[in-house]
């Protein structure tokens, strides 16, 4: 067990853009470790486009467990050492930004923009064009309420 009775602050031990590098890499990887714990715990993650599952023995996943139970453990305790407290995020920036990137590749999801993958067949652009229209319209309109939520919680100003 770390002795924390006289550990440096951080604004002692690190500037501020070291601060921020250690918070994203530990954040990421909390993350990572919290959605492996999920996938062990049997949590489903499916869509129309995607299935995620986690195909493991028994044995690696109790494995896997403790190495995971292991990492959450030390980041708690370098958080804890480092005075590190857990930012609150507001959710609808997140999802702003992440319905931003979708509106732009949905905006660029066309038949001929896929002839550089091969030949396109003459109905494709009947089926794909409109419908990733439609979409990015979505995207962008989710986009824009979402952003009407992004102001507070974690504003800097």
């Amino acid at each position: 067990m770390i002795d924390n009775s006289n550990h440096q602050r951080p604004a002692k031990l690190f500037n501020e853009y070291q601060i921020r590098r250690v918070k994203i890499v530990l954040r990421g990887f909390e993350e990572d470790l919290r959605m492996a714990l999920r996938c062990l715990d049997g949590e489903q993650d499916e869509g129309y486009m995607y299935q995620r599952k986690l195909v493991l023995s028994e044995e690696l996943r109790e494995e896997a467990r403790l190495c995971i139970l292991k990492g959450l453990e030390e980041i708690h305790r370098l958080a804890d050492t480092l005075d590190f407290e857990p930012e609150v995020e507001n959710a609808s920036r997140v999802l702003m930004g992440l319905l931003n990137i979708d509106w732009e590749y949905l905006s660029n999801l066309h038949a001929k923009g896929l002839k550089g993958y091969g030949v396109i067949h003459p109905d494709l652009s009947n089926i794909l064009d409109e419908s990733a229209e439609r979409m990015s319209r979505i995207a962008l309109d989710l986009g824009n309420i979402f952003m009407q939520g992004s102001t507070g919680i974690d504003d800097n100003d």
